[in-house]
């Protein structure tokens, strides 16, 4: 540590001269470090002001003034800039400057922050917009019953005339489900009096189930038939199925209900028309009333068919079909 009283060499001995010359140089090598400011100055003169002693101050004279430009930490082997308008080239601080939380929204571009920078299960459902999410967002066969809203037991889900799905309110013991007819959902109903009565009850069912690529409606090992003889030809019988879990690997897939060879659903009103699925999913069932007008045997079965190049699969849960006879 060393400063000098001038930087002028006098015209002295070579020994004089030799010594008066390294102490200059030392005093340049060393930035004039001392506590005091140094007698000899002019503008562009630097100094280190070792006042403390670990964090050292270089000053820079413009020629009236010493200017403190930064400190140096010997501890933390670091530079302090004390001028707050150092400015810094473009792609010159690294993330590895900034501290850890610093960078808040605001100093965020809008639209920077894509995809490829959130990571994968991050994103809660707290995040999303209220009603954000619609039908293109939600996958095929990603609604099971696991995902559906809590109901009333014994209540049916049925559709309104504006093709809204809704709830057929649990009917009392005893009433039936009855069709209101086009544009109306079913409700529960009592039967009316004098009629109605319950005269015979049979059912069966099945866990075989099936698979096949028919294009039509054909009688199928491994679903459920019964045969029922009426009692009168003012009988009516009502049909319940219920047709177990579905997979149809392509266009779509239908199931319907048969008395001998005639399609109760009509050709077009199936039980239940699905289009492709890699995996068995419920497939609900149908309710139909049929008026045989008959006293003989009547066979009544689930038959299935799909479209071209079509495998539909039926199994899973239990398929069932019941016959009431319905006295007049």
């Amino acid at each position: 540590m060393s400063t000098v009283s001038d930087y002028t060499l006098s015209n002295i001995g070579f020994s004089a001269f030799r010594a008066e010359l390294n102490t200059i140089l030392a005093a340049i090598n060393t930035l004039n470090a001392t506590t005091s400011a140094p007698a000899s100055k002019v503008a562009g003169s630097l100094w280190l002001d070792t006042t403390s002693a670990t964090t050292p101050t270089l000053k820079f004279y413009d020629g009236s003034d010493w200017i403190s430009l930064c400190t140096f930490d010997y501890s933390a082997n670091t530079v302090n800039w004390l001028d707050s308008t150092v400015s810094l080239g473009a792609d010159s601080v690294d993330s590895d400057q900034y501290v850890d939380g610093s960078i808040d929204r605001v100093h965020l571009a809008a639209d920077i922050i894509d995809g490829t920078k959130i990571d994968d299960n991050v994103i809660d459902s707290e995040h999303y917009v209220a009603a954000s999410i619609d039908n293109e967002h939600i996958a095929d066969d990603a609604v099971g019953l696991a995902e559906m809203a809590s109901g009333t037991d014994g209540n049916i889900i049925s559709y309104d005339a504006s093709g809204n799905p809704v709830a057929i309110a649990t009917g009392d013991d005893g009433q039936v489900l009855t069709s209101a007819g086009a544009g109306a959902p079913p409700a529960f109903e009592t039967l009316a009096a004098g009629g109605g009565k319950i005269l015979q009850h049979v059912t069966n069912s099945s866990l075989t189930g099936t698979a096949t690529t028919n294009t039509s409606f054909t009688a199928t090992s491994g679903l459920p038939t019964l045969d029922i003889t009426p009692s009168a030809t003012t009988s009516k019988i009502l049909l319940f199925a219920s047709f177990g879990e579905v997979k149809v690997n392509a266009n779509k897939g239908y199931i319907t209900i048969f008395k001998d060879s005639t399609d109760l659903g009509g050709g077009s009103s199936y039980g239940f028309q699905g289009t492709g699925s890699t995996t068995l999913t419920p497939a609900g069932g149908a309710v139909y009333t049929d008026s045989p007008n008959t006293t003989s045997q009547v066979t009544y079965g689930v038959r299935v068919r799909g479209d071209t190049s079509t495998t539909i699969t039926i199994g899973g849960l239990k398929q069932t079909l019941t016959a009431l006879e319905l006295g007049a």
